[in-house]
């Protein structure tokens, strides 16, 4: 569904329109050539667009060019004749794309049923996840359901429901974002996550020089491994809050703000760099964990003192990743050579070398892990737990803020507000209190209310024009 609602679902109110409209049914205004250089223009644009982004020419690439063609055919008659049989004949093209993007498109209940059963009864998946007893866990080894399927919450993958700021968040402390999902590469964001809840990860990569290996499975003879964020937060934690930035140097700038907002403490510093030649740097290495970054990782590769670092720069479903990447420290409070091995001239102010300070670190989680959400419970739209706080504090909690939350304190409404641009917060005075968060869309009511009267006056308008006119309009 999520597919469907913001790219086909247009199909329908400009057949509706044109239909509304007088001079598209008398095809006034519309010439043959205009139709030639419109229709070559889209072919040129959705042809162009499957090799800028380097797409295989898939089943669905074929499928689409045969509808625009259709049309162009079709409309292409119409001028020309104009009758009754061709309109019929546009109606029917249209339903039929509507019936296949439906079928491409929409998750219905017989395929969820198909993939319950695949992740529940043929391979376990379900019951091996759910052996770890936390809200929100990372991985990928079907398709970005699989987490919906087994009840575990997660950041990456497609978020169609989210509002701008929360993608402007993700993509400000380098995550790689598009129009509708985030990826998650566990290793490279292990403060975000950590503040954000991933207690768990699932992964084909080996991520032991950050999270703790826990387990392994085995599906379709390929070894899977979870490990722990021993670092996570709860959910929701007590804070008190801190100024922020209104724009960021670059993505650890960011993540540096966002921890000092929440703590008052920064955690990542740049690391000194000398450049030698064209490729080569000179660096001074604490003892604290790197992180690289660099506009492009594509044919890249990183020595440290002529020894190759072996990272990670794709994923489980062997893409390229982007943004922040972990290079495993071997060279403590030592100075080392970075040579930078790629097809092309590396720009020094494009380099981001980074650590992270252990100890601030843990400093800033250990205060926000002091007042936390505890004895937390899910149950369909509903989410609660209970905190005790020393001091008058503000809850905050790592869930996007959304005004069809309500949200009860100790059992009266209370009000809430957003946090960060981002997140939703909660004022709290002293004591021991039960949260309780409810969900329900506020205004489906109304937006049903607008359908229904608009198929109404819709029908209304039509008959009237039927009755204006000898124009023949089929339904």
């Amino acid at each position: 569904i999520e597919k469907y609602n913001f790219r086909y679902s247009f199909l329908i109110t400009i057949f509706l329109l044109l239909l509304a409209c007088q001079s598209f049914q008398k095809r006034e205004g519309l010439k043959e050539k205009q139709l030639w250089i419109g229709f070559l223009f889209v072919i040129f644009v959705f042809v162009s667009s499957y090799f800028l982004s380097k797409q295989s020419f898939s089943m669905l690439f074929f499928i689409n060019l045969f509808f625009l063609i259709g049309y162009f055919l079709l409309f292409k008659i119409n001028i020309k004749y104009h009758n009754l049989f061709y309109s019929f004949a546009l109606f029917l093209f249209l339903f039929l794309e509507l019936t296949v993007q439906y079928k491409n498109n929409f998750v219905t209940n017989k395929s969820i049923e198909k993939s319950y059963k695949l992740y529940t009864e043929e391979n376990n998946l379900c019951e091996i996840l759910n052996q770890y007893p936390s809200f929100r866990m990372e991985g990928f080894v079907f398709n970005s359901n699989e987490n919906l399927i087994c009840h575990k919450g997660k950041i990456s993958e497609f978020n169609t429901m989210n509002d701008q700021k929360i993608y402007n968040f993700f993509q400000d402390v380098g995550f790689e974002v598009y129009s509708s999902w985030i990826n998650n590469y566990f290793e490279n964001y292990e403060m975000i996550n950590s503040l954000l809840g991933i207690k768990y990860f699932y992964s084909k990569e080996d991520l032991s020089d950050i999270y703790k290996n826990v387990d392994s499975f085995k599906i379709k003879n390929q070894e899977y491994f979870i490990y722990e964020n021993e670092n996570a937060l709860s959910i929701g934690y007590a804070f008190e809050e801190h100024n922020k930035k209104e724009s960021y140097k670059n993505n650890f700038d960011a993540q540096n703000d966002f921890l000092e907002y929440l703590t008052g403490i920064q955690v990542y510093y740049p690391l000194s760099m000398k450049k030698i030649n064209k490729n080569t740097f000179e660096v001074e290495v604490k003892n604290d964990p790197i992180y690289f970054n660099y506009k492009n990782l594509y044919n890249l590769d990183l020595y440290m003192n002529d020894e190759k670092s072996d990272i990670q720069k794709k994923n489980d479903d062997d893409e390229y990743k982007y943004g922040n990447i972990y290079i495993e420290n071997k060279y403590p409070n030592q100075t080392v050579t970075l040579r930078i091995e790629s097809d092309y001239e590396i720009d020094e102010k494009d380099v981001l070398l980074y650590s992270l300070n252990l100890e601030k670190y843990k400093q800033a989680l250990n205060l926000l892990k002091k007042e936390s959400l505890h004895n937390i419970q899910i149950d369909k739209n509903k989410l609660s737990g209970d905190i005790t706080l020393e001091d008058e504090k503000t809850l905050f909690l790592s869930i996007p803020y959304n005004s069809n939350f309500t949200v009860l304190v100790d059992g009266k409404e209370t009000e809430y507000r957003k946090l960060y641009d981002t997140f939703m917060g909660i004022d709290l005075e002293k004591g021991t209190h039960h949260i309780e968060l409810v969900y329900f869309p506020k205004y489906i009511f109304i937006g049903i209310l607008i359908f229904i009267f608009t198929c109404f006056f819709g029908i209304v308008y039509h008959m009237k024009v039927k009755k204006m006119s000898n124009i023949v309009i089929f339904y």
